[in-house]
């Protein structure tokens, strides 16, 4: 129901280096929140593949949060001057996908050096 993020710039080497994402579910069977991402061209010509990051800290109440940083973007995916889409898939105990956000695009730019 709720998402923010502390920028939107992520850099390789300039500080600061990540983003805080913060989510909350509105669904109580959601358990646990895992990030997803993926680096797209300015130009969105050239997807990526999803990459599954990992699972978001429960902050209760339905509240998630992760740090992503620059470093996170695998080496194979690194496109200096691209932007990072990213997607929250929540789980329930079990493991099954209860529930999936949108995909956010063109919302965070991804630089090797200060934007």
């Amino acid at each position: 129901t709720n998402m923010t993020m502390s920028s939107s710039n992520l850099t390789l080497r300039c500080s600061p280096r990540d983003i805080t994402f913060n989510v909350t579910a509105s669904n109580a069977a959601i358990t646990d929140v895992v990030f997803y991402y993926r680096i797209v061209d300015l130009a969105r010509l050239y997807p990526s593949e999803w990459v599954a990051f990992g699972e978001m800290t429960a902050n209760g109440s339905g509240n998630f949060t992760l740090t992503f940083s620059g470093e996170n973007v695998s080496q194979s995916l690194r496109l200096d001057g691209s932007w990072l889409d990213f997607q929250f898939v929540g789980l329930a105990k079990s493991g099954n996908v209860v529930d999936r956000s949108e995909k956010f695009e063109s919302l965070v730019k991804y630089t090797f050096d200060c934007p």
